[in-house]
């Protein structure tokens, strides 16, 4: 049976990935690069497999088996942290690290009201955020690097669980003279052949 490799090697595997160059990733890992580098020989030999190309070129280049282990490492590093953050939640509900992402179009709006409150709620809570577009942010939260997110629904979570925590109406902004402006409101249906500005999909 080949021996499993360690976290620390998984995390120097997926911290060379990242950041591209051996010496930010040491650093990244908080060690020195020639204990990465000694650290990425010994995972290669440990699983008989050749992770990096061996050539010229100045920067990491993973083989295709090599980005496969990428993402195994990563999967496997984010389940390590799961069982870590479950048995702290147990402890201590809403506490420890919660990572939110958010849509443009919401965070700049709740996000001011909301942080205060949830300092002083959840004193303990370390709350990462991160604003992005839905499509990226649902593929961060299948993925396991985000825990929460804050959209406009419906959207796409087939393995997610949704909550309505609030409505946000859509206001129809005419010009003066407008055939529906003195309506006190506007079928979507009526809109159908209207040119209309909107926001970019994923907002």
């Amino acid at each position: 049976m080949t021996p499993l490799p360690s976290p620390q090697q998984l995390r120097y595997l997926v911290g060379l990935a990242d950041h591209g160059h051996f010496g930010r990733a040491a650093r990244a890992c908080a060690v020195t690069q020639s204990t990465l580098s000694a650290g990425i020989i010994a995972l290669e030999r440990q699983l008989d497999a050749a992770i990096l190309e061996r050539g010229p070129a100045k920067r990491p280049v993973f083989t295709p088996l090599g980005l496969q282990l990428v993402e195994r490492a990563r999967q496997a590093l984010a389940a390590l942290a799961a069982v870590a953050e479950t048995a702290a939640a147990a402890r201590d509900p809403l506490s420890g690290p919660l990572r939110l992402g958010v849509i443009p179009t919401i965070g700049p709006f709740l996000l001011p009201r909301l942080m205060p409150a949830l300092r002083e709620a959840f004193p303990r809570l370390q709350l990462w955020l991160r604003e992005d577009m839905t499509d990226r942010l649902a593929d961060d939260l299948a993925a396991g690097r985000l825990d929460l997110l804050l959209l406009a629904l419906p959207a796409a979570l087939p393995e997610a669980e949704t909550l309505r925590v609030a409505e946000d109406p859509f206001i129809a902004a005419l010009p003066q003279g407008h055939r529906l402006a003195g309506e006190p409101s506007v079928p979507v249906a009526a809109l159908a052949s209207e040119r209309m500005l909107l926001l970019e999909d994923g907002h």
